[in-house]
């Protein structure tokens, strides 16, 4: 059977059980990073190791993690976690903002959990920014592996991380490939196109595990769910390869780019960025059958672009948005999640509100 016949190689650790200690010095951390080894393994003593507690990462030579030293991976691991993000309160205090965060922010899948740390909210133009996290059973096992899911599909086996909570659940999803991803960029290309059908049926993954040599820590006799698939990155008789259509079919619902336009750049008021934003509420809310997709999805990706340039508040985008796409759609945490790798995705392509280089414009890009 392939979880006990096919061989893969991964680097592992066996000198730490679960997560490292805070009090851990510099040296402590040498040691570590020294001890892992190249190994060949089958899927299925792969997964024993991690749930032995042993850390695990793809393979990499000259002895130092770095993206440039990539050799090959032959699995891919996805984190989930909370959900969260930055909610604009008109309270008085930081108190009563961080309350009014609690009664008001729309949760998906929510099971109880709820931070908010006074320390962390700030003022900005008047009005508080407090940044959240909730827990989600979206990111729990039961949800994730569940009968006819992606996961459940195509997913070689998951486990709940060492820090999950019942009510603050945090799991990890690992794919295994029939032969090795040879290019960290390849890899990056694979990961994206996993994480957008995930977001696809609400569950939002850690960005961070992009990182094509991620470290990952082991966790000791946690609950897993094994389901020992395979995925391919080879061409077949269809002459494209299962990853190869992910990826497709991730790009062809990404946004057109706006086209290319002479402008010079202007240093907006906070209004002008509102502006945009409500635009970008009023084209999703008021979008009909056949293009409610396409409209949640490029101007979640525009809000995004406007975030990552720090003219539009994150917290503010996801609250405005996300109320515009739920009051929209027939499956409201389906178009919820959309807005959210949306905003994800167009932080990435920050945007700048411009004006056309002709005398006296004024007109709005």
């Amino acid at each position: 059977m392939f979880r006990e016949h096919h061989k893969i190689e991964v680097m592992t650790n066996e000198s730490l059980i679960n997560k490292a200690p805070k009090s851990w010095s510099n040296s402590d951390w040498i040691n570590y990073y020294k001890a892992f080894q190249k190994t060949k393994t089958t899927p299925v003593e792969f997964a024993r190791s991690i749930w032995g507690g042993y850390s695990f990462t793809p393979v990499y030579k000259n002895g130092r993690r770095k993206v440039e030293n990539f050799t090959e991976a032959w699995h891919m691991a996805f984190d989930f976690d909370n959900r969260g993000g930055k909610y604009i309160s008109d309270a008085k205090t930081k108190e009563l903002a961080i309350e009014d965060c609690k009664n008001n922010i729309d949760t998906f899948m929510a099971t109880g959990y709820f931070e908010a740390k006074i320390e962390d909210v700030t003022e900005k133009n008047g009005r508080f920014v407090v940044p959240y996290q909730y827990g989600t059973n979206s990111a729990g096992l039961k949800y994730l592996m569940r009968h006819n899911s992606f996961a459940w599909h195509v997913a070689s086996f998951a486990y709940a991380t060492p820090s999950s909570l019942k009510k603050h659940p945090k799991s990890r999803v690992v794919f295994i490939f029939d032969t090795p991803i040879t290019s960290a960029e390849r890899f990056q290309e694979i990961y994206q196109a996993i994480a957008w059908r995930f977001a696809e049926e609400g569950s939002i993954t850690d960005k961070q595990c992009s990182d094509p040599l991620r470290l990952y820590y082991g966790s000791y006799h946690s609950k897993n769910a094994g389901n020992w698939a395979v995925i391919s990155d080879n061409e077949g008789s269809t002459g494209i390869s299962m990853c190869q259509m992910w990826i497709d079919e991730y790009k062809e619902n990404l946004p057109p780019e706006p086209p290319k336009q002479k402008t010079r750049r202007i240093t907006p008021d906070g209004d002008t960025g509102r502006i945009y934003l409500q635009r970008f509420a009023d084209n999703i809310r008021g979008a009909g059958d056949g293009e409610r997709n396409y409209q949640r999805t490029r101007n979640a990706w525009a809000a995004g672009g406007y975030v990552a340039s720090g003219h539009i508040d994150e917290g503010e985008a996801i609250n405005v948005l996300v109320a515009a796409a739920r009051s929209n759609s027939s499956t409201p945490d389906k178009a919820e999640a959309e807005i959210i790798a949306g905003i994800e995705r167009g932080k990435n392509q920050p945007l700048h509100i411009e004006v056309r280089d002709v005398k006296n414009s004024g007109e709005l890009l």
